[in-house]
């Protein structure tokens, strides 16, 4: 490998030969070649492995094909990071792709910067296949907001970096940085953004924005967690547990805690109305017993600090008290609705 190079790009691959080469040709056709793509074949039962060899076999001083045995999307990007020997490092999904000009610009920002930054925040876009439109990523404009009156900053100065979006591929990380928190991606486990966004974004000091740079987010391919209905969506419950508790134990202040809470009840909530009924049932009860783990203050402190309208107060506190077995009823989100405009006069105050 070049040592001189500036970034790694992981990118984890598994069963994708239908988007893999537009991926990676992402990275050939990029402006600025400064960088080196560590691609990590997680056990792909199809033709990606085959794919992603030609690219390596084709660009031997900058493309690297890793293979190892399935054991999901966390443990493929830690992979990736053992082989990172570069300044920064930036993740990939193999069924997205770069936008031109991205390294050029990042690099160059970077070269610009007296001190290094930890984190680089870049604005992607989204791809919907189901009618072939682009779209600004979500939170776009919210993270503009962010920056819009400073050059770097950082989550203790600006709590709103907290609610962003949680995905690691919007960043691109400073390689001594991850090694100093010790930090790795959990495995077996779904939903692997989330624990990055949170404990990596607290000790960060020094995160600056890039506009016009990043990836491209493919949605309604049927690849993502968030088009999946099965059992990983159970998932959710020890992320989070496993956050929060690391919140408390180092003694955030209420407000970081509320942003926890704020990411949780949207996922949680968008999780019952999706989920497969066989699935359903232990989803409710998984969230119900996290809530009502949560000391009451937070909760409180969440509700008056996230805005939360009168049916969304209803429906936690229903989550929270005995009277969640209802919910169970409704499998859907227009019948959770109904549940709680039904029950929300009488719910116990827990």
């Amino acid at each position: 490998m070049n040592n001189d190079l500036k970034l790694t790009i992981v990118v984890p691959i598994y069963n994708v030969e239908q988007y893999l080469e537009q991926c990676l040709d992402s990275l050939v056709n990029q402006s600025n070649h400064d960088f080196k793509v560590i691609m990590v074949d997680d056990g792909s039962k199809d033709k990606s492995g085959e794919i992603a060899q030609k690219y390596a076999e084709k660009f031997p001083e900058r493309f690297f094909y890793v293979y190892k045995e399935n054991a999901g999307l966390g443990a493929a990007r830690n992979t990736g990071m053992e082989y990172c020997d570069t300044e920064y490092i930036e993740f990939l999904d193999s069924d997205d792709w770069l936008l031109p000009r991205t390294v050029e610009l990042v690099l160059d920002r970077l070269e610009r910067e007296v001190e290094k930054p930890e984190i680089v925040f870049m604005t992607p876009v989204v791809y919907d296949m189901s009618n072939c439109k682009f779209t600004e990523f979500a939170d776009n404009e919210e993270l503009r907001g962010i920056f819009e009156y400073t050059m770097v900053t950082n989550p203790q100065q600006s709590p709103k970096m907290f609610g962003l979006e949680a995905s690691v591929n919007r960043c691109i990380w400073s390689m001594e940085f991850l090694k100093k928190y010790e930090f790795s991606f959990p495995t077996g486990v779904k939903w692997e953004d989330v624990a990055p966004h949170f404990y990596i974004f607290y000790w960060a000091r020094r995160c600056i924005m890039v506009e016009n740079v990043g990836f491209c987010y493919r949605i309604n391919s049927g690849n993502q967690i968030t088009s999946s209905s099965d059992a990983g969506r159970l998932d959710i419950i020890p992320v989070f547990s496993k956050t929060l508790v690391y919140a408390i134990e180092n003694e955030w202040n209420e407000n970081e805690i509320s942003y926890i809470l704020r990411m949780f009840f949207t996922f949680a909530t968008w999780s019952m109305a999706v989920t497969k009924k066989e699935n359903y049932g232990e989803l409710v009860k998984k969230i119900h017993l996290y809530l009502k783990a949560v000391p009451k203050r937070y909760i409180n402190i969440f509700i008056k600090q996230r805005e939360l309208c009168r049916k969304e107060i209803i429906l936690l506190r229903l989550l929270r008290s005995s009277l969640y077995k209802v919910i169970c009823n409704y499998h859907r989100k227009e019948f959770i609705t109904k549940a709680v405009v039904k029950i929300g006069k009488n719910i116990r105050r827990k």
